[in-house]
């Protein structure tokens, strides 16, 4: 039922900019969140496993292997909205020929992208660590919270940098 009422507030807060910003946001939406979850899946994935075997425990400090999972997630997501970030570029130099609009849409997926990644590695480390604290698989807790988590961050990260860098 949250994750219900979490996506429906991610459609009521799309709706409330698609006036303004209506092919860009449309655009942009699907490959953001799509991306955003598939990383913090991921990472999900390897700390539920880590946790499972004993590699890592449920604890911030002194764990290699969970800071490594982490810079892998960063940079994964970073090169993944870099690499989507250029189509964008492309496709909007190629469609409008317009240099300034191209970089803008660039700059606004990749950092959003960015931004998102950041707000997932969070969500994805503390429910992983939380949910096996209490006994509770992490493989069946953290993807629905990731994935929901994910929506909202995705288009509340793209508006902020819609506001940010301008269109």
């Amino acid at each position: 039922m949250v994750t219900a009422f979490v996506g429906l507030a991610a459609g009521f807060l799309l709706e409330e900019y698609v006036t303004r910003h209506a092919a860009m946001i449309i655009v942009m939406v699907p490959p953001l969140n799509a991306m955003g979850g598939n990383v913090g899946g991921v990472l999900g994935a390897r700390l539920s496993s880590a946790l499972h075997l004993g590699v890592i425990t449920p604890d911030f400090r002194g764990q290699s292997s969970l800071g490594t999972n982490i810079l892998a997630s960063g940079i994964l997501g970073g090169i993944s909205f870099f690499a989507v970030g250029l189509a964008f570029f492309a496709i909007e130099y190629l469609a409008s020929g317009s240099l300034m609009i191209g970089l803008k849409m660039m700059t606004i997926y990749f950092f959003a992208g960015l931004l998102l990644v950041l707000i997932l590695i969070g969500v994805t480390v503390v429910s992983a660590f939380i949910s096996y604290r209490r006994g509770i698989d992490p493989d069946n807790v953290v993807m629905p919270i990731v994935t929901t988590a994910g929506d909202l961050g995705g288009i509340s990260c793209l508006l902020i940098m819609v506001h940010l860098v301008g269109l």
